[in-house]
């Protein structure tokens, strides 16, 4: 799981057992929180392609500026036990962003819900389906 912390930064939990009990939190670095935090999304989906080493990925949307909210990006984590595994963010949205939610549809597609706009991220809502491009072994864009 991922929760706001007062760090700069989320904080993270593992779960073992479907979510019955979670290891105690640690912050998280790769993950920014901008001073008064917000809201992120984070869904599991099947790894893409059989040369995957773990059959479950993660992927995390949250502004990805630690001074205000804005710049919205989707951050991906192919090894979803090492929170040190998150990549670096493509950016869905550049400008002001706030609160998001993240759906993984069929055929590879996702979707993402959030706050938008041009002076303020509360002045619409957008939603954006994507598909992740995993041809490059280090960083992940949609596409």
């Amino acid at each position: 799981c991922s929760a706001r912390a007062e760090r700069g930064c989320r904080a993270v939990a593992l779960s073992t057992d479907r979510g019955l009990r979670f290891q105690r939190p640690a912050p998280c670095q790769a993950l920014g929180e901008p001073p008064r935090g917000c809201q992120g999304s984070v869904v599991s989906f099947a790894a893409p392609g059989p040369a995957a080493q773990e059959p479950t990925w993660l992927l995390y949307s949250h502004p990805t500026d630690r001074h205000r909210r804005r710049d919205l990006g989707l951050y991906v984590n192919p090894s979803p036990q090492d929170g040190a595994g998150w990549r670096r963010p493509w950016l869905l949205h550049q400008g002001p962003a706030g609160y998001s939610d993240l759906a993984v549809g069929p055929g590879g597609v996702f979707g993402c819900l959030f706050e938008s706009g041009a002076s303020s991220a509360c002045e619409e809502i957008t939603f954006c389906l994507f598909t992740l491009d995993h041809s490059g072994e280090q960083d992940l864009k949609a596409s």
